[in-house]
């Protein structure tokens, strides 16, 4: 004899299996690739790639906008996001992490006014304050430390940098008038401007500096060195259509000496992940107008010589554009990547997803 309870029970069964199969074939109509890579996708979409950032522990975090202010996103390995709490500040132009698991929202109001929001590694908001600028130079862009204070950067009358850190009265001063830009790493600091850069110590010692062959864009401290992202220049001026340039990723000690430079070319680098001896670096192609979008490139470096082993395209990846945002290899010796698609019906803002695989060259697309 069948029970009302056994009936339910039956009933709920059927039904979970209904909704898992119904899901199961959703992903694998709009989440589905060549090589049937597992696919998570946290329901988040990025508004700029270069807001989501890497945090030490392997996730992502970026900004999102509500109607009443911006929250911050963790999104796990396995695709579960976390938010942190509400900041009352209505736009995101600048976002910062630090090593300590922090993160830094910041909002020009004027142009020598900055509000600026800090969270803890728990997402707790800890700082909620102003930067501003009576020289009235302009607000250069905040600068979240390691040790999670905020700093800014301007000019002192004998046209000497200074970082300034909030809520204190001792600025630090580089005793150099060259520079225009300051990346904190550790305890120093690395200030360039153009192709020329100075390395200071915490009490303004310069402990080395160079000149390089094309435009410092950004610089990464891992793992106790430097990798100094450089712009070479446009790879095929002549070109009509031409979006891809000449970049260098320059390996380099905390006293400024040289140990390596990969030459890549692509439209824009955005992550670095060093891991088992290789350079993992994330970018993506412009494409030709005629071919309408983008796609993603995954360049493979030898971190001791520089010498690129191979580069992952995504290509015509089955209908959509991919572009992959940050490798981030687990504990089993596989890799989740963050990637930012569309499909090729869609014209808003892509959605974050990550795949995981156990060879990278499993994304390589290239037609």
């Amino acid at each position: 004899m069948v029970t009302k309870n056994n009936t339910m029970k039956t009933f709920i069964h059927i039904l979970t299996i209904v909704l898992v199969m119904s899901l199961i074939g959703c992903d694998d109509t709009t989440y589905s690739d060549p090589h049937r890579m597992p696919v998570r996708v946290p329901g988040l979409h990025i508004r700029s790639i270069s807001l989501v950032k890497p945090m030490s522990d392997g996730t992502v975090v970026l900004p999102v906008s509500e109607s009443d202010g911006v929250k911050i996103a963790k999104v796990m390995r396995d695709g579960i996001v976390a938010y942190s709490e509400l900041a009352a500040v209505m736009e995101c132009s600048y976002f910062q992490v630090n090593t300590s698991g922090e993160c830094l929202v910041a909002y020009r109001e004027t142009k020598c006014r900055e509000t600026v929001v800090k969270f803890d590694r728990l997402g707790n908001v800890t700082v909620n304050s102003e930067i501003v600028d009576d020289d009235e130079v302009g607000v250069n862009e905040p600068l979240l430390l390691d040790n999670g204070d905020i700093g800014y950067v301007n000019w002192n009358e004998n046209n000497e940098m200074v970082l300034h850190t909030l809520g204190s009265n001792f600025p630090y001063v580089i005793k150099n008038s060259d520079w225009v830009r300051v990346q904190p790493f550790d305890d120093k600091c690395f200030a360039f401007n153009d192709n020329l850069f100075g390395i200071y110590d915490a009490d303004g010692n310069e402990l080395g500096k160079g000149e390089l062959e094309g435009m410092i864009d950004t610089v990464r401290y891992i793992d106790g060195y430097l990798y100094v992202i450089v712009r070479g220049g446009i790879a095929n001026p002549d070109t009509e259509f031409d979006f891809i340039e000449k970049w260098s990723v320059l390996k380099m000690s905390t006293d400024g000496r040289i140990i390596y430079s990969a030459e890549i070319e692509n439209s824009e680098i955005y992550n670095l992940t060093v891991h088992d001896g290789k350079l993992i670096v994330t970018g993506d192609v412009i494409q030709e107008i005629a071919k309408d979008g983008s796609y993603g490139e995954v360049y493979i470096v030898d971190d001791i010589n520089g010498n690129v082993i191979s580069k992952i395209s995504t290509d015509n990846y089955n209908g959509c554009s991919l572009i992959p945002i940050y490798v981030s290899p687990d504990p089993n010796g596989e890799y989740d990547v963050y990637a930012a698609r569309r499909e090729n019906y869609e014209s808003d803002e892509p959605q974050l997803v990550i795949y995981h695989t156990d060879d990278l060259s499993k994304l390589n697309i290239e037609n």
